[in-house]
């Protein structure tokens, strides 16, 4: 089976961490052009905006193939303050506007107080934790699912079916928190039926 998801952390927060944005952009190209979808939790660091965001100017596949993703709260609403987001170091109005691609990479989804793994207790532990790394693996998930129920559809497909089935109702339309909307897997699957078994 072909690799067609990476759940990944963007987390350097300077130029030389992991190489820094030069090594960061042909990678993420390089993947993104095998029509690999990558799911990205990431940090609040400036650099890590600006080297995602060149990435996207600079490339179709990523814009095509990157979810940047942002942690919601357990109400479904509100974004969890401690969330990375896409407008959140981005003051200026005409900064903010050059900025607009990052938004349009994100999604949103659960990432606060998840049961999970961890790793400091032995190999049967668990844990509540809460993060964009929580979130993450949330739309992979659903990606995976997607993936499985409907082998007929490509993964880029897949991605942007996703993308228009996101909830941008109400607060969860606002791009600089929500990105393309908040995950929903019900009108997901709605789409993918009308699609692909007309």
């Amino acid at each position: 089976m072909e690799l067609k998801i990476i759940n990944c952390s963007f987390e350097f927060r300077d130029d030389s961490h992991y190489g820094g944005g030069g090594a960061t952009i042909p990678f993420l190209n390089k993947l993104c052009e095998a029509h690999i979808v990558v799911i990205a939790a990431m940090n609040k660091g400036q650099v890590v905006h600006h080297t995602i965001r060149k990435a996207l100017e600079d490339h179709e596949a990523v814009r095509k193939h990157l979810f940047i993703v942002s942690n919601v709260m357990p109400d479904g609403k509100s974004l969890n303050p401690k969330s990375n987001f896409f407008g959140e170091w981005v003051r200026d109005e005409n900064v903010r506007s050059h900025n607009r691609i990052l938004s349009k990479a994100g999604i949103a989804a659960p990432g606060t107080e998840i049961i999970s793994t961890i790793p400091q207790n032995g190999p049967k532990s668990f844990g509540v934790k809460t993060g964009t790394s929580m979130a993450a693996p949330l739309v992979s998930g659903l990606l995976a699912r997607l993936m499985s129920d409907f082998p007929e559809a490509t993964i880029t497909e897949i991605a942007q079916l996703v993308r228009e089935g996101a909830n941008r109702e109400g607060c969860l339309g606002d791009e600089w928190k929500f990105g393309m909307g908040l995950i929903d897997v019900d009108r997901t699957y709605e789409l993918a039926h009308e699609k692909f078994h007309k």
